[in-house]
């Protein structure tokens, strides 16, 4: 159908992210027969959210069990501490509210985290500390690095009794980098590593405990991915169970000729004092680009098994 009129209308569009918009009224006249012309119309975003209205806490129970879900509104990153349990701002304050005095009971009122698309950072200790975390948290797919200690002691590893949180990530997971003691002395269950990661920081995961439920496909197997390029010095050191194989998975981890020991894509003490680790399997060619006694300093005494 073709309109030989004038049209009058205007558009609206409208996303949680930002203000609803209406354009003003646009008119159309007819153009000559076979001419098209569409003038630009501009959208003003909303400014990301600042203060309170970065999050919400909605209670988890009765209210006498004092426990929340927090909810991130629309933010791209994280900051510096802002929601740790232990000396951020954001949960202290909200303790205070509820007259939560006790350490040990702020460190475990959060029971539920919630992020949002838009999220592209955790920063340094950003999610941290808070120990109660259960049930499942997602990391948006849009992720791209977790800083340091950004997810560090979430759950309790030190009460295996304890619900452990699920770390998934959303599928299309852009995450590159998990910084030092990315997930240090954290609870995680059936975690699984995105397939875009590059980078494992020092102490990422020190003194993690790792759990499965019976479904998971390879429950005691924690795969690293092909893309993997480093992985940092102790990131598995001590960890306090869950996992019997590692299985890497990555030729970017070969050790380039000449490269001095402080630039192996495998450092030192990768899985020192594991608990629970019986097994290693690697490719044949990163395998064979270390000698045994560089072999020794990565994986200690746990057996090796090149695979082709």
């Amino acid at each position: 159908m073709r309109h030989t009129g004038t049209l009058t209308f205007r558009l609206k569009a409208e996303h949680t992210c930002y203000e609803p918009f209406t354009t003003p009224r646009i008119t159309i006249t007819p153009s000559p027969p076979g001419s098209r012309q569409v003038d630009p119309i501009s959208l003003t975003p909303k400014p990301e959210p600042t203060g309170a209205r970065r999050y919400t806490f909605t209670p988890k129970g009765p209210p006498a069990d004092k426990k929340f879900k927090l909810t991130l509104n629309c933010v791209r990153e994280i900051g510096l501490y802002e929601f740790n349990a232990f000396s951020g701002t954001v949960i202290t304050t909200k303790a205070t509210e509820e007259g939560i005095t006790a350490l040990n009971d702020r460190l475990n009122m959060i029971t539920e985290i919630s992020l949002p698309p838009t999220l592209t950072r955790i920063g340094d200790h950003g999610l941290s500390q808070n120990y109660g975390l259960q049930g499942t948290l997602m990391i948006p797919r849009n992720v791209q690095i977790i800083k340091q200690n950004g997810l560090s002691s979430i759950g309790n590893p030190f009460a295996p009794a304890s619900p452990a949180p699920v770390v998934a990530f959303e599928t299309g997971s852009k995450l590159r980098e998990i910084g030092a003691n990315g997930f240090r002395e954290s609870a995680l269950k059936d975690f699984t590593f995105p397939d875009n990661l590059e980078t494992i920081e020092s102490g990422a995961f020190f003194r993690a405990r790792f759990s499965f439920s019976p479904e998971f496909p390879s429950p005691g197997t924690l795969i690293i991915p092909a893309k993997v390029s480093k992985i940092g010095n102790s990131a598995f050191k001590s960890l306090q169970g869950g996992i019997t194989t590692l299985d890497i998975r990555s030729l970017e981890l070969k050790k380039p000729d000449g490269a001095a020991p402080s630039a192996y894509p495998l450092q030192r003490n990768l899985i020192q004092d594991a608990v629970g680790i019986t097994a290693v399997k690697l490719p044949a060619d990163v395998y064979d680009s270390y000698t045994p006694d560089e072999r020794t300093a990565i994986f200690g005494s746990i057996p090796l098994t090149p695979v082709p």
